[in-house]
């Protein structure tokens, strides 16, 4: 197994234990839906996220789709808490690189 922050176990494990977590915006898959259609869903979603965000109180939020920068930046806002913000492409469709070169840039910020 390929060593991941100094973690040879599990990354989720060792992910929700150094106190990150994982969430969706939108809790069905929305993949196949038209652009309209995802809009609308981040839009009904964001209060939702903002109250998981305000119980998880992180200090830092990151994005992983960068077509949810808006409505994720407006649930980090409203769920008061005071974390640093990013967003970065998702690591798939060709945005590897791209996804890695942004990933390398944030995270010495947050450790």
């Amino acid at each position: 197994m390929k060593k991941v922050f100094g973690c040879r176990d599990d990354f989720l494990q060792w992910f929700q234990g150094e106190g990150f977590y994982l969430d969706d915006l939108v809790p069905a898959p929305i993949n196949f839906a038209t652009r309209k259609e995802r809009r609308k869903a981040h839009d009904k979603y964001v209060g939702d996220l903002s109250r998981r965000i305000a119980d998880y109180a992180p200090r830092n939020v990151i994005a992983l789709l960068k077509a949810i920068e808006r409505p994720v930046g407006k649930a980090v806002r409203l769920s008061g808490v005071n974390a640093r913000f990013w967003a970065v492409p998702f690591p798939g469709t060709g945005q590897q690189a791209n996804f890695r070169r942004e990933m390398a840039d944030i995270l010495p910020q947050i450790a």
